[in-house]
């Protein structure tokens, strides 16, 4: 309790960069919608999202190694408040996709910093345990991002500066913790993708099949309450509970006990 307690400023960190970036995903495709972008648009920038995810987790260990966690997570921070901002620049599904790029990099950066840094301070008697009350706060930052898009108004220039300025906030949390961020390593190992996927080939599986279910389901539900078809509320509520209920199972308690 005494190691969750000095690691609650990571969790505080995650819910906001989930707040302000993972709002991006359906509130652009709403703002699409509502500015006359096609569907082949809406769905180029949501791609955008996941190129610049893959990016960020290519090269985000290597910012890690070379500024140390927390110049890593302020640079990453601050890139994806430019991707938010950036939207109100032009109203063009290519430069929108542009600025998801960037935003998909920085919050796969921000995870790059924080996991590691939960790894870096976790044992191995209690790091299920730890990782799943970190993925609770993630997805919780995930669902008050959604309830948020009941209240922002599509392609508004308001609606986008709400969102960078809890981007930001995401900042504070970091700045201020008392706990000492992890030591870097005198060397850097180099791995593949190849290779890691060959280790946890089950895992690279379930992430590509997820990805690709959120991908459709986020985007598509979000354009279909946007249309009418789907009632707001039931949106909230079906996006909230399969999130509460896939990753605040016992079974990560489970995990992490001896038997």
């Amino acid at each position: 309790m005494q190691l969750l307690i000095s690691l609650s400023a990571l969790l505080l960190s995650v819910m906001l960069v989930q707040m302000g970036i993972g709002a991006l995903r359906p509130f652009d495709s709403i703002s699409g919608a509502a500015l006359g972008f096609t569907s082949v648009d809406i769905g180029l920038i949501a791609s955008g999202h996941f190129a610049g995810f893959l990016c960020g987790c290519l090269l985000g260990p290597k910012l890690v190694y070379r500024a140390g966690h927390s110049r890593a997570f302020a640079i990453l921070a601050a890139v994806g408040v430019i991707s938010i901002i950036a939207h109100t620049i032009k109203a063009d599904p290519y430069f929108w996709t542009f600025a998801r790029i960037l935003g998909g990099f920085a919050v796969a950066g921000c995870y790059t910093v924080i996991e590691s840094w939960l790894q870096a301070k976790a044992t191995n008697q209690i790091r299920a345990r730890v990782f799943s009350i970190y993925r609770i706060a993630d997805f919780a930052g995930q669902i008050f991002a959604n309830s948020l898009i009941g209240v922002l108004t599509p392609a508004s220039y308001i609606s986008y500066n709400i969102l960078a300025m809890i981007m930001c906030l995401a900042l504070i949390p970091l700045a201020v913790t008392l706990s000492k961020e992890p030591s870097l390593p005198t060397t850097q190992k180099n791995s593949s993708i190849l290779g890691l996927s060959n280790i946890t080939s089950c895992h690279s599986w379930r992430g590509n099949c997820r990805y690709l279910n959120i991908g459709l389901w986020i985007n598509c539900t979000a354009l279909c309450c946007r249309s009418g078809h789907v009632e707001f509320r039931d949106f909230l509520f079906f996006d909230g509970g399969s999130y509460w209920r896939c990753y605040c199972s016992p079974a990560s308690w489970l995990s992490g006990r001896p038997f």
